[in-house]
């Protein structure tokens, strides 16, 4: 429901283009009253870029670095949140703090965030309304409201360069008590142009708290926290120094022998100044601080300023794991050391990763990059509850849409997204997110919604056609080899397949709609005959035998397998048993693997040592997975995390689809992979909880466990046996 006051304010202070040093945090106060109980108060607010709101001196909410950023222009997201236990009778303060976010960035970057048109001092609307047990209704809003920058203890902010904070300012200036006398009256700001849409996201929150696992001095007064994870969030400081001590910490995902910071593109990327990091002065009082409104990736925090005769403890400073507060649905574990890291590490990488959107990473950029979350997106929504994620995501996307159906690799953008990074392998987001949403939880929702979208894009690529082939934007990207060596797969190749893949996915949507499909069946087939045309030799195998060719041509269904088969063979040991996939092939190859029967080869190239393999990263020291084969660029990154989904699909054998819920069933064929002695795992679906685990016994006997949702069938093949399974608990001996 749209809030009834939708206006913003924003302390009176001109609005300042260019980066300063000392650009404090806008403080606000708001006085209302309460004529008694109230039967529900309900709190909608947005704040631009990123805020902290208080009731009578208590945070509204446990989320941090609200609320959701998206193109300004098009949409202005905002949070609704229970209040009720927050208010009593008489009067109560209203008070928040404004971060700068996304949308004033003032820093100078490659992505030009700095030159958005949305630009200025950030903002608040608040809208309270309350409702009394007689039924009255009563609302304030964002009108007489005081606020004051000169004495903010946040005294310069950017979302993805780091926080300067000096207690000498600090006060309790959102409690009741606080004297805010010279404080001067907010003023009314020009609302952003987009329309107020509610937030389904769920909010971004403080998860694990890590302590250092050791602290090493690099030089005077300078230290290496190492928390031993590689995580998103920020430093949480307790700690009693003397007044006036002034610490510089510095993120970092890894560290020198000299403990500094190795680098890993971010100079490259930020022009102006430091960042990544986060400044801390103390006051005459002991410092419980985090930040407000900025977070990093990191493992390492580099701590300089410590006075001479100070040696700090693994108290002193500790670290926040942040990330979106999304339901974990899915859950897998085995005996195989590797695959289990995988799946930690692929856990790890996706929750950093989530912040209003599927970021790249959570250093250099904390960007929506289309292409990572393409690579990702099955498995996120498999084992993770990404329903209201997703739904403002492809909002965003949507907005992100030009008349003309072109879309960028990057969303929300100013404009730079339009210009690298796009084509069918980032802009496939637009039918991979509705779909596996129809395919995990059985709503069509989000298909009706984007197909209007998906017709328009599907013209725009038609328009990108060069002799029959759809050539346009990225092809499989962060291959392991040498970038002066040419793309072993041709964009025409990628591009076509995944053409032909957004015209099932928007004729089966038509289907459903009532529409009639057979406009893209005919493009399919048209594109089909062209890919064959260009790529496929007359006995039915492929001109380009390279693994992402041949695991896409038979995972896509554009040719004979059989025939197939032994091309595919070879490109699995084409490269001394190890991957030459790219995060676009990842997608693709264990799918294949799965369909040709390859399982123990799928297994090899997953447990491979050395380069290029998960093994390689691992054994590295890596904590989470990484961005590149070559170990370079982020070492966070969610873009390789799809061989889960194998896990689930394979190893368990749990094949479920929409047929769970248009026809109450799904299938379970488990994979008793041969250096696998057991396996579990369970998914909490929207029908229910599917559970599978198996173990080997005696003599290869296999004890096989498994719970069917009530209401729900399940069809098992394995070894031999064919059962139809009822709802309730099974055990069985094969």
């Amino acid at each position: 429901m749209l809030p009834v006051h939708t206006r913003f304010i924003k302390h009176p202070s001109a609005f300042v283009r260019e980066r300063r040093e000392e650009a404090p945090a806008p403080m606000f106060r708001h006085w209302f009253s309460v004529r008694g109980d109230i039967l529900r108060a309900s709190l909608s607010f947005a704040a631009l870029g990123v805020g902290k709101l208080f009731l009578n001196g208590m945070p509204v909410s446990p989320a941090v670095l609200t609320t959701p950023f998206g193109d300004y222009r098009k949409t202005v997201w905002y949070d609704t949140v229970d209040v009720t236990s927050l208010l009593h009778a008489g009067q109560n303060l209203a008070a928040a703090m404004l971060g700068n976010g996304f949308y004033n960035e003032s820093i100078k970057t490659s992505w030009d965030f700095n030159t958005a048109d949305w630009r200025d001092s950030p903002k608040l609307m608040f809208s309270l309304e309350l409702v009394y047990p007689d039924g009255t209704e009563y609302v304030t809003g964002s009108e007489d409201w005081l606020t004051d920058i000169d004495r903010s203890p946040v005294r310069w902010n950017e979302l993805r360069a780091g926080e300067r904070y000096d207690a000498n300012f600090d006060t309790d200036w959102m409690t009741p008590e606080y004297d805010d006398s010279g404080w001067v009256h907010a003023i009314t700001a020009d609302a952003p142009k987009g329309i107020l849409r509610e937030n389904p996201a769920p909010p971004i929150i403080e998860d694990t708290v890590y302590s250092p696992a050791a602290i090493t001095k690099a030089g005077d007064g300078k230290f290496v926290f190492d928390f031993g994870q590689n995580m998103s969030g920020y430093p949480h400081i307790t700690a009693s120094l003397p007044a006036g001590t002034h610490l510089h910490i510095i993120c970092a995902e890894e560290v020198d022998e000299n403990g500094n910071r190795v680098d890993n593109t971010l100079a490259g990327h930020y022009k102006d100044g430091e960042t990544q990091f986060f400044d801390v002065t103390f006051g005459e009082k002991p410092l419980d601080w985090k930040p407000w409104f900025s977070y990093s990736g990191f493992r390492y925090l580099i701590v300089s300023g410590f006075p001479e005769s100070c040696t700090p403890s693994d108290t002193d400073i500790c670290a926040v794991f942040v990330h979106q507060g999304v339901r974990q649905t899915g859950r897998f574990s085995c005996s195989d050391r590797t695959l289990d890291t995988i799946w930690r590490y692929a856990r790890l990488s996706t929750l950093s990763n989530l912040f209003n959107m599927p970021t790249d990473c959570p250093t250099r950029e904390k960007l929506g990059w289309c292409n990572d979350a393409q690579a990702s997106c099955e498995q996120m929504t498999q084992n993770y509850d990404m329903t209201g994620l997703w739904k403002k995501w492809l909002q965003d996307i949507f907005d992100a849409m030009k008349p003309d159906g072109d879309l960028p690799g990057i969303v929300p953008t100013p404009a730079w997204g339009y210009a690298w990074g796009s084509g069918p392998v980032s802009t496939g987001i637009l039918f991979e997110i509705p779909y596996r949403l129809f395919q995990y939880t059985g709503s069509d929702e989000a298909l009706r919604a984007a197909y209007p979208y998906m017709c328009r894009h599907l013209e725009f690529l038609r328009g990108k056609e060069n002799y029959g082939l759809i050539e346009h934007g990225l092809t499989d990207w962060a291959l392991p080899y040498d970038e002066k060596n040419p793309v072993p797969v041709p964009l025409g190749f990628t591009c076509t397949l995944l053409m032909i893949k957004f015209l099932r996915v928007a004729a089966m949507t038509a289907e459903r709609m009532g529409f009639d499909p057979s406009a893209h069946r005919e493009d399919e087939k048209y594109y089909t005959d062209s890919f064959r045309r260009h790529f496929m030799l007359p006995d039915g195998t492929l001109t380009i035998t390279e693994q992402t060719s041949s695991a896409m041509a038979i995972a896509l269904g554009v040719g004979d397998t059989e025939k197939l088969k032994p091309q595919f063979f070879e490109a699995l040991h084409k490269y001394d048993g190890h991957f030459h996939v790219g995060m676009l092939g990842m997608q693709y190859i264990f799918r294949a693997c799965d369909i040709c029967g390859f399982a123990e080869e799928a297994y090899r190239l997953m447990t491979a040592e050395g380069y290029p393999s998960y093994r390689y990263w691992f054994d590295g020291g890596a904590t989470v997975l990484h961005e590149m084969w070559a170990d370079r660029e982020s070492k966070n990154h969610h873009m390789y995390s799809w061989p889960v989904t194998w896990f689930r699909e394979t190893i368990l054998g749990i094949r479920q689809d929409e047929t769970l819920f248009t026809e109450g069933r799904f299938r379970i064929e488990p994979c008793f992979l041969e250096k696998i002695d057991h396996a579990e795992g369970e998914y909490d679906t929207p029908a229910g909880k599917i559970a599978v685990s198996w173990r080997r016994g005696y003599n290869s006997e296999i004890r096989l466990s498994i719970t069917v949702p009530e209401g729900i069938t399940a069809e098992l093949s394995a070894r031999g046996t064919k059962k139809i399974l009822s709802a309730g608990q099974w055990e069985l001996r094969l």
